[in-house]
């Protein structure tokens, strides 16, 4: 396959200079002010609520059972809608029809309502990952240093860099995948001690306009006038060198901050540079290595410290893991701990460890006479998990910076760190719909290299979607028991979304930031549990019309006075639920890509995404766009390159 998108972007971005898209994310605001109460009430409803999904685009949930790959175009994997049957290792997708009777779990359904629940209740952020340190890219160079553990506690020196140029020896790789430089028939590796001999060089740098001295180690030796410790880094395209690090200054950081810095060293040096899932290319994979006490250790480190905080990185410019915590941003908004403080979501859908649910989803399972309407197998563009390590995306400041990191905005050059509330979460991530997936499987991969050899393939999945069709009907039962008349009205607004017959819409299962999975949810009936008076049954369900008005049509006034809802909040929930948003914005204006109007960020020059980002970040702290609550973004082009003259 040739690759037209290329050429698409070219031609088009040389005629436009203000592409504007929309992000396919955005978030649903948190009110500073979130109701929570020292009880559950318990009402006196229990019965059953009756529902139909249909799938409005394509949709997919993935049978997890077995790895099916024997039919992957590019050996990447593969995998089957979702059904009770078991699959087996080696299943091969294309020998197949997709399962006659397709299954979308309760879990699912549970996991997709609970969301729309607590947004529109105000409610505690219950499935926010709170596990891994956040943590970014720093295009700050920091210091060389050198930690030791001395006497029981950890000690920062100021290190001296010497380089060693990659003329001087072989950069090779061991069994355990460990990087090490051979001179002279001897092995070296990243931390060892070494003595050295070394001259001063200089060179004019035409962008400070300065003269730059820099020590230049003549070999490695066992008698060399000068010691230190050899650093391995990372590999770059055009790196020439590695370095030494020779103890200078002691530094009067605290062992408490230090241990606090090398926890977050530790974790990003497992969750990124050596983490194959992330470091794709492999070019970290060998860098630095996990910091453990132990008497006389000496780790070579790149540091910076800002105020009484540290941190630590294996590269010059590296990944700092800061001490703000997602805890701390949610603030109130953090998930429930204790049945006797809890919130409206969790009082009805349950608290983990702490009080059950009263609420219980059956699994949808396919409901129309005809069989079920499947897409083509295909392998859909790349996915990959969210990337809170873009603030200006995830979060906003009431200060208003050019340029912030979760622990500390930049002014005049300064690194200040923020206090209390003055950096928040941008609230609850919701995707929004693609009107142009409607009918259309633009969520393909197109292959961006011709000779069809492209190491990116293993990061693809190929799969077999439903396809978006009114004959592709699921029905599930969502049963409640001990539930108020008002918990009742609120579930069945949230299920329906502003009605059975309103082009308001769900997003579930794989695939939601490429056009997957918009679904409408109706409800059908109302069934309510009655006691009965003779011996034959103890109790009955039978329908009501009580409630119809919640879900047959449910207007704005209605809502807002049954919510009591945050304005901001609702008029961002309308934009996120509305099918036709995206239409809208682009028959306003606001958006005019033509090639797709839903898209993640990408540059003019090319589809990369991480080009966006990083002509976002200007040089000297600066965002040129951040997420506003329209989900509206420009295309940037790369920065302007300084010509320098030669002297």
């Amino acid at each position: 396959m040739i690759d037209t998108k290329k050429s698409e972007y070219k031609d088009y971005h040389e005629k436009k200079t203000d592409v504007t898209f929309l992000n396919p994310y955005n978030f649903i605001p948190l009110p500073h002010k979130i109701k929570r109460t020292a009880s559950v009430e318990k009402g006196s409803l229990t019965g059953v609520i009756e529902c139909t999904l249909v799938p409005i685009t394509d949709f997919f949930i993935p049978n997890t059972s077995a790895e099916c790959t024997a039919n992957s175009p590019h050996g990447n994997t593969v995998r089957d809608f979702f059904s009770y049957n078991q699959l087996v290792s080696g299943y091969n997708i294309s020998e197949h029809d997709g399962p006659e009777k397709p299954v979308i779990p309760g879990s699912e359904l549970r996991g997709m309502i609970r969301s729309m629940y607590e947004a529109f209740t105000n409610s505690c952020l219950s499935c926010m990952d709170t596990d891994k340190p956040l943590s970014s890219r720093s295009s700050d160079a920091k210091q060389p240093g050198l930690l030791e553990y001395i006497n029981g506690k950890w000690v920062i020196f100021q290190a001296g860099k010497h380089k060693v140029s990659h003329d001087l020896f072989k950069k090779h790789t061991d069994s355990s995948k460990t990087n090490y430089i051979e001179y002279h028939g001897k092995k070296y590796y990243n931390g060892d001690k070494v003595n050295f001999n070394s001259h001063i060089h200089e060179s004019y740098n035409q962008k400070i306009k300065k003269t730059i001295k820099s020590s230049i180690a003549d070999d490695i030796s066992d008698y060399g006038r000068k010691s230190g410790y050899l650093v391995i880094g990372g590999e770059i395209g055009n790196k020439k060198n590695e370095f030494i690090f020779v103890k200078e200054k002691k530094t009067d950081i605290s062992d408490i901050v230090i241990s606090n810095a090398i926890n977050g060293y530790n974790s990003s040096l497992k969750d990124f540079y050596q983490n194959e899932k992330v470091n794709r290319s492999g070019k970290s994979l060998h860098t630095g290595k996990e910091i453990t006490p132990a008497a006389g250790a000496v780790y070579p480190v790149w540091y910076e410290q800002i105020g009484d905080k540290l941190y630590l990185s294996p590269a010059c410019i590296g990944r700092n893991v800061y001490n703000n915590t997602l805890d701390s941003l949610a603030g109130k908004h953090k998930c429930c701990e204790s049945k006797e403080d809890i919130c409206e979501a969790c009082a009805l859908f349950g608290l983990l460890g702490e009080t059950s649910g009263r609420l219980r989803f059956s699994d949808a399972v396919f409901s129309s006479e005809d069989a079920p309407l499947y897409q083509e197998v295909v392998t859909l563009k790349e996915l990959s998990s969210p990337k809170i390590t873009s603030m200006e995306m995830y979060t906003h400041s009431r200060i208003s910076p050019e340029f912030w990191t979760y622990d500390y905005y930049k002014e005049n050059k300064r690194k200040i760190y923020f206090k209390n509330d003055e950096l928040e979460l941008n609230g609850r991530k919701f995707y929004y719909h693609h009107p142009e997936c409607k009918g259309k499987n633009y969520y393909k991969y197109v292959c961006q290299q011709s000779n069809e050899q492209n190491n990116d393939y293993e990061r693809l999945v190929t799969v077999r979607p439903l396809k978006g069709d009114e004959k592709n009907t699921f029905r599930f039962r969502v049963f409640f028991e001990h539930i108020t008349e008002t918990e009742l009205e609120k579930l069945l607004c949230v299920i329906s979304l502003w009605g059975n017959d309103s082009e308001h819409y769900y997003k579930l299962g794989m695939g939601k930031p490429i056009g997957l999975g918009s679904v409408k949810v109706r409800v059908n009936d109302v069934k309510l549990r009655s006691i009965c008076p003779d011996y034959d049954k103890i109790y009955d369900f039978s329908s009501t019309k009580k409630y119809e008005e919640y879900y047959s049509g449910c207007n704005d006034e209605t809502i807002k006075k049954l919510f009591e809802t945050d304005n901001a909040v609702f008029d961002q929930l309308k934009n996120m639920t509305d099918f036709r948003y995206a239409e809208k914005l682009k028959s306003h204006g606001k958006i005019n890509d033509c090639i797709s109007s839903v898209h993640y960020p990408t540059a003019f020059d090319g589809p990369e995404g991480f080009k966006w980002f990083t002509n976002n970040r200007k040089i000297g702290g600066k965002y040129e766009q951040v997420l506003g609550t329209d989900g509206v973004l420009k295309k940037n082009s790369a920065p302007k390159k300084k010509n320098f003259k030669k002297r």
